[in-house]
């Protein structure tokens, strides 16, 4: 699970954008934008690049307080709060941030974020707007070094710079600040903590990750009262105190640092806990410690913890995410989690866990499984497809799995990514599959794998990321996982034919049947899987000819049907003869390109009159030999025709001597005079 997107709100400051809001709509009745407003807008509107109309309302002529993202003071006209931010809906602003924003002297709240200034920077001036209270530019490019003017914002309540590449320098000191309640900033913070942010006492919510710093975590920082507190990205050391059980952290991200140490019992208050991609050690027995708590979503992924699974999951009733894959534990997975009936999003895989999947899970809200890379063992569970009907992926790859694919696998309507390949599953693929309503829907696209807590202080937004086999490679997937239909059957011991209702997937990018024991032909209808990237059927038994339908799946860049029994011609087409002849190999009666094999039937019929005379290759034999007789008689009579008329004639082998000496005689002299000419006109120059 990583953090996708994080909005903070204290309560006075959403108060004030409701209030505003409201005072919006007065002020288009009481009184008009105030002229230097409105001039100063317009200066700032020529510094942008507009291309989907986002300002088309901000035209000399009208009242700037109407203007889109604008809002004024109902007592004074003046512009109190601008909000130009970019939500995905239209194209994003770009170019310059001009200075004629420090003319806007009653600023209260200024938003830019998403937008995309292309490296420019925030003015010099900005810390002249001395009424500003929010400023947020997150995301939104832009460049140069974080202006020192902002210390001078001393009614400044929220900052947020994160997520823009901005160049080393220092950063602004806010020691004398007592209203400052949340800072993000992602910049080079040169290696330590900064020191002034132990007294800022109001301070709720702060977020430097990625600020390179290289550093323990001072003691203080644990003694603050943050609601929301991101340190990851970074290269923080040492260990987390035990009294971590004191702190009030509703979210806690240290994931991405070099952290170690057993994790100490978590915090009642926690609704997240990310410690994903650090070096903590030891087992889980803080799971069993924690009293019954709020935890929503708990990440340890990819750390060395080792040791059994506890079995008192019991004590998070409210987890919806839980991350536990890349460490190293081993034994049977409890039973109680799948008590967890509030559970979204659950990644135990590449451990060491053994024995069988849980006898059920609960939740009916699971949108993502991955048990893979493990030993698992039993048979694959009934109750995926009884109770999961909002599942989207489901990962058991790489385990020892035996028996049949349950049928109620096709009642889950946003099943959209299936791999259970590398196991010992058997029977035959069920015919149902063309039921899977997410991949045969052309305009059907999940939601997304995420989750959203909301705290009293804090809204946070996480998207699920995974690792999936794609186009023959392993490839991690977090944003566009939503986007993501796949179906992995591979290295398993499946039998019988390839259903023909599997055809209507019409929507499905990736499938991947091979080395299995399928046999029969390929369905003719499966050229209707025109969103097919990846098409691999490899190493079966499968026989006939290559569907000619085929040749019209355009989007294919991986196909392999090599290692089977398939006949006849490959059918032509610009996109099936584009793939390397290793894609049909060892395909006994499969010819045409890319193959070297012809056809029978293929060239002039009246060139070829014998037909058992054309060996693999398509050369004639009697061709072939003749060629090499006259070639060897050729060179026989041409080499002693002229060499042994010399040797047997004494005045002709003298006269031949005589020629070549007189020859290279005259060619000497020549050499010479040519060479004195050039060594003349040399000295006289």
């Amino acid at each position: 699970m990583v953090m996708d997107t994080f909005t903070f709100f204290h309560g006075n400051a959403l108060s004030n954008r409701l209030f505003l809001t409201e005072e919006q709509g007065c002020s288009n009745i009481n009184i008009s934008c105030a002229v230097t407003d409105k001039e100063a807008l317009l200066k700032l509107k020529d510094g942008f690049v507009d291309g989907g109309g986002r300002l088309s309302t901000w035209k000399s002529e009208a009242d700037c307080c109407e203007w889109n993202g604008v809002v004024c003071s109902n007592l004074t006209g003046h512009v109190i709060k601008l909000d130009l931010v970019h939500y995905g809906d239209s194209e994003e602003l770009r170019g310059n941030i001009d200075s004629s924003l420090c003319d806007l002297r009653h600023l209260t709240y200024l938003y830019l974020d998403g937008n995309n200034f292309e490296g420019s920077k925030i003015p010099e001036c900005i810390g002249s707007l001395g009424q500003l209270r929010e400023l947020t530019i997150s995301g939104a490019s832009i460049g140069g070094t974080i202006p020192r003017g902002l210390q001078n914002l001393s009614n400044l309540q929220t900052l947020d710079l994160s997520d823009n590449p901005f160049k080393s320098g220092p950063f602004p000191d806010f020691s004398r600040f007592s209203n400052l309640d949340f800072i993000a900033a992602s910049c080079n913070f040169g290696g330590h903590f900064l020191s002034w942010l132990k007294y800022q006492r109001e301070l709720h919510a702060l977020d430097i990750s990625d600020a390179s710093i290289s550093d323990s975590i001072p003691q203080w920082l644990w003694l603050s009262s943050f609601n929301y507190l991101n340190l990851s990205h970074n290269k923080l050391y040492g260990e987390l105190p035990k009294s971590i059980l004191k702190f009030y952290h509703y979210v806690l991200d240290l994931s991405f640092n070099n952290l170690s140490s057993p994790i100490p019992d978590l915090p009642t208050s926690a609704m997240a806990l990310v410690l994903s991609n650090s070096m903590f050690s030891g087992t889980l027995s803080f799971i069993c410690a924690t009293a019954q708590g709020s935890v929503y979503q708990l990440d340890i992924s990819c750390n060395f913890l080792s040791g059994k699974l506890p079995d008192c999951w019991g004590q998070l009733p409210y987890l919806a995410v839980l991350r536990l894959e890349n460490n190293h534990f081993y034994g049977a997975i409890p039973n109680s989690i799948g008590t967890l009936n509030n559970l979204q999003i659950i990644h135990l895989n590449n451990n060491n866990l053994s024995g069988n999947l849980p006898s059920s899970m609960n939740s009916s809200y699971l949108q993502f499984i991955d048990f893979g890379q493990n030993n698992l063992t039993g048979k694959l569970p009934s109750w995926t497809g009884q109770y999961l009907h909002n599942l989207v992926g489901l990962r058991l790859q790489a385990n020892r799995l035996h028996g049949s694919i349950p049928t109620n696998l096709c009642n889950l309507p946003h099943l959209q990514i299936l791999d259970l390949s590398k196991n010992y599953i058997t029977g035959n693929i069920p015919h149902c599959f063309g039921n899977l309503n997410a991949m045969s829907n052309m305009t059907s696209i999940s939601q997304g794998i995420s989750y959203d807590i909301l705290g009293s202080f804090t809204t946070s937004s996480f998207t699920d990321k995974a690792t999936l086999a794609w186009k023959g490679e392993y490839v991690e997937y977090s944003k566009n996982l939503r986007f993501m239909k796949t179906i992995d059957l591979s290295c398993n011991h499946l039998t019988r034919e390839i259903p023909n209702s599997i055809a209507a997937l019409v929507a499905l990018a990736s499938l991947n049947l091979s080395r299995n024991h399928l046999k029969g032909s390929i369905p003719i209808e499966m050229g209707q899987m025109e969103k097919s990237e990846s098409l691999d059927l490899s190493y079966n038994s499968l026989s006939g000819e290559i569907p000619i339908s085929f040749s019209s799946l355009s989007f294919l860049s991986i196909l392999n049907l090599a290692f089977n029994n398939s006949s006849g011609k490959i059918p032509t087409g610009t996109q099936l003869q584009s793939f390397n002849a290793s894609s049909y190999t060892r395909n006994q009666g499969l010819c045409g390109p890319p193959l070297t094999e012809r056809c029978p039937g293929d060239g002039s019929s009246d060139l070829n009159p014998n037909a058992h005379d054309i060996d693999t290759d398509g050369d004639d034999n009697l061709i072939s030999f003749a060629f090499y007789v006259s070639m060897a008689l050729g060179f026989i009579t041409g080499f002693w025709g002229v060499c042994g008329t010399l040797i047997l004639k004494k005045s002709w082998r003298h006269s031949f001597c005589h020629f070549f000496e007189n020859m290279y005689n005259w060619i000497y002299v020549q050499v010479a005079i040519l060479k004195a000419k050039i060594e003349r006109r040399f000295h006289k120059d």
